[in-house]
């Protein structure tokens, strides 16, 4: 009978995520149909316009008639996408600053960290927690190794070498800002009640920031070469889902709290955004490169002729 329990309600949580899969379809959808201004990011689009009226509002001044440009220019990833990488990271790291700060003065939160705490504890048995504990496993630093060699291996197999460096400093600068951050803060561990524990400070996660960080960044450069909508949001949903169930797992096992989790989110958050800028420079440089080689190569072939 509690065997037939755990296959009903594994059954179930599936169901809910593929129920999920199809409301979050319908509704980016919706946006695309509704709002693809979202989604246009070229010179003709609404942006586009809103750069050029302000080119003329700036005439008189030349070098911010410039910098404006070059940063809100919806042609290039080093315009508008830079600008919004650098400050979607500076926002993302004062959140972090006050989700740190609040940690030692909000009753609140350590009250929010309680109270899921004791939600899960009548769950971790079971099933649950076997599942929980194969998600977690994702975020173990061997696997996120693994995961970042073999997709080393991939992008030196198809072309895209130049990515490698950004994929490395995501993961290494995730790794490194997560053990800073553990000994900083240097927070205790909830009571471990499972047999999954740790010998380190609990705050940040540091499975949820590198599952954020790493398997995020590998989805960007997956959606990056995609053309159809569905296939992007295919990547996207799914990547989400894994990083989503690595965090919570770290929280149904005991091992950890939820801001520790949602921290480890943040500094993640902030490794991709990092490695996304890295990308796109090097694309860019690497492009260029290209195009003096084949300027190069047209003079020599002139002066033979």
């Amino acid at each position: 009978m509690e065997q037939t329990t755990e296959w009903v309600m594994g059954l179930g949580l599936l169901a809910v995520v593929f129920v999920l899969h199809v409301f979050v379809w319908r509704i980016y959808k919706l946006c695309r149909r509704h709002l693809p201004w979202l989604f246009r990011f070229g010179r003709h689009g609404r942006i586009g316009r809103l750069v050029d009226r302000a080119d003329g509002l700036l005439g008189k001044w030349p070098p911010l008639q410039r910098f404006v440009h070059a940063r809100f220019d919806t042609s290039e990833p080093t315009g508008l996408p830079l600008t919004i990488a650098v400050l979607a990271a500076i926002y993302l790291a004062l959140l972090l600053g006050d989700t740190v700060e609040e940690l030692f003065e909000a009753d609140e939160l350590l009250a929010l960290d309680r109270w899921v705490q004791n939600l899960f504890q009548n769950v971790r048995s079971g099933w649950v927690v076997s599942l929980f504990t194969w998600f977690t496993r994702f975020g173990d630093s061997q696997a996120l190794v693994a995961v970042a060699a073999v997709a080393t291996g991939f992008l030196w197999a198809l072309g895209r070498g130049f990515a490698v460096l950004p994929l490395w400093v995501v993961v290494l600068g995730a790794n490194a800002t997560t053990w800073i951050g553990k000994y900083a803060v240097a927070r205790t561990r909830p009571e471990f009640v499972t047999e999954i524990t740790a010998a380190t400070p609990s705050f940040p996660s540091g499975h949820a920031t590198g599952a954020m960080a790493l398997y995020g960044f590998v989805a960007f450069l997956v959606a990056r070469e995609l053309t159809e909508p569905r296939q992007r949001f295919e990547v996207g949903f799914w990547s989400s889902v894994l990083i989503l169930m690595v965090g919570a797992s770290r929280i149904v096992l005991s091992v950890h709290f939820l801001s520790d989790v949602l921290a480890g989110f943040l500094v993640g958050g902030v490794w991709i955004l990092v490695g996304f800028a890295l990308y796109e420079y090097r694309r860019l440089d690497r492009r260029g490169d290209g195009a003096r080689r084949a300027d190069h190569a047209s003079g020599k072939r002139s002066a033979c002729s």
